[in-house]
This record gives structure tokens, C-alpha cells and sequence, in this order.
């Protein structure tokens, strides 16, 4: 079954199934076709009535809509993929980027280690962490500065 390339509106997706659509989406999302990547996601979920290939399917769109800025979509798919495969690093890698994007860094930290105690040996993950933890570390700092005070005010004068 052929399916012509393109955006899904421009394509045949009549016979297209799941593991076609999530080629297409693949292929939107490395020449940063982010719309289109989104929608071949979306349609592969649709078409993927086994379920067989959703956790793929929605890390996908999670890393798509995450490449957009929709961060709350992108936790969202990644919570999903955590839910139907909880044991795979990468539902819980897409869930820290998520976090990240919603400026939550401590639930991404622990996000990313998740990930990565399900994948010790992920240099990347160990990357990540590092870079997310002098994140937190700087915000704590941040918060724990002395703030500025205002002046003292004198004294009211007081009549005998």
C-alpha cells in the first residue's frame, strides 16, 4: 500500500495505517514539518484500533507538539504513553521535556530520573539531568536570595 508523501491533507490516508502514519510523521518531524508531524500522529492514533503502536504514536506527538510549544499536549501524550507503557524510558523522557517546557523543573528532574533508571546507561538522560538539576540548583539559589528591604521608617512623633 502506497501512501504519497506530503502533508495529510495533500496525501491519500484512505489506506493508510498506523505504522504508515507514524513513518509520515517521522518524516514531518525531521524536515520540521511540525503541523503535519502532529496530524500523521493523530491519524495513526485513530487508525491504530489494536492499540498495538499508541505509546509510539503518542511519544511521538508528545516530541511534535513539544517542538511547537504545546507543552500541555505534550504531558499530556506523555502521560498516556506512561499509562499504557509505564516501563518504557522514553514516555517518561517526553514527560521531563514537557515539564521543562512548563517551567517545572523539579517535576522534570524527577521525570528524567525515571527515565533513567529505566535506562542507566543513557548518556543523553545523564546529560539531560545534569543540566536540568543546575537549573533547580540556580532557581533555589534564586528564591533563597535576601530581598531588599525597604528603608526604616522613623519613628512617629509622639505628643506628651
Amino acid at each position: 500500500m502506497a501512501l504519497v508523501g506530503g502533508s495529510p491533507e495533500n496525501a491519500s490516508v484512505d489506506d493508510a495505517n498506523a505504522e504508515q502514519c507514524n513513518r509520515n510523521g517521522n518524516s514531518a518531524l525531521a524536515s520540521e514539518q511540525l503541523t503535519e508531524a502532529v496530524q500523521w500522529y493523530t491519524i495513526g492514533l485513530q487508525r491504530d484500533q489494536e492499540k498495538a503502536l499508541h505509546p509510539v504514536l503518542l511519544s511521538n506527538r508528545s516530541s511534535a507538539f513539544a517542538h511547537v510549544g504545546n507543552w500541555a499536549g505534550s504531558l499530556d501524550d506523555a502521560e498516556n504513553c506512561i499509562a499504557i507503557r509505564p516501563t518504557w524510558p522514553r514516555g517518561h523522557a517526553c514527560k521531563g521535556a514537557a515539564l521543562e517546557g512548563l517551567a517545572r523543573h523539579e517535576d522534570a528532574l524527577a521525570a528524567f530520573e525515571v527515565a533513567l533508571e529505566l535506562d542507566p546507561n543513557s548518556v543523553e538522560l545523564s546529560l539531560i539531568i545534569d543540566d536540568v538539576r543546575a537549573t533547580v540548583a540556580a532557581q533555589a539559589l534564586l528564591s533563597f536570595s535576601p530581598q531588599k528591604s525597604p528603608p526604616p521608617q522613623p519613628a512617629p512623633e509622639i505628643e506628651d
